[in-house]
């Protein structure tokens, strides 16, 4: 029985890992598809953009995942309130990451083009 649940171990770390690679190379080939596409003056408001973006993604997420894992572990028979008050959650969270990167922008008197691209 042990070697069954090692060699399970390994197989999974396999695949795993094969996973992470693949993310990877494919995230990397997509960069330097979507780089040359764009050019050096696009790709550099492109990447501004997405960096202001995940600063702010921050409070869409704030750790909603740990949460509802733990609670519905503790509370299986309520997992469906569970579940609707974590997307309601989400939705508040997420449209107040939106208005905060929103105003931030126009506060730092980004061009209009800038602004656009942040909402």
């Amino acid at each position: 029985m042990i070697d069954t649940s090692n060699k399970n171990i390994r197989s999974n770390l396999l695949w795993a890992a094969t996973g992470k690679v693949c993310t990877l190379v494919s995230g990397l080939v997509v960069g330097v598809l979507v780089a040359r596409y764009l050019g050096p003056e696009s790709y550099g408001v492109f990447t501004y953009v997405t960096g202001f973006v995940f600063l702010f993604q921050v409070f869409a997420f704030f750790g909603m995942d740990n949460i509802e894992i733990r609670e519905e572990a503790k509370h299986p028979d309520e997992y469906k309130k569970i579940i609707g008050t974590a997307f309601v959650l989400r939705m508040v969270f997420a449209l107040v990451a939106v208005l905060c990167a929103v105003g931030t922008s126009l506060l730092m008197s980004h061009s209009t083009e800038v602004v656009l691209y942040v909402a």
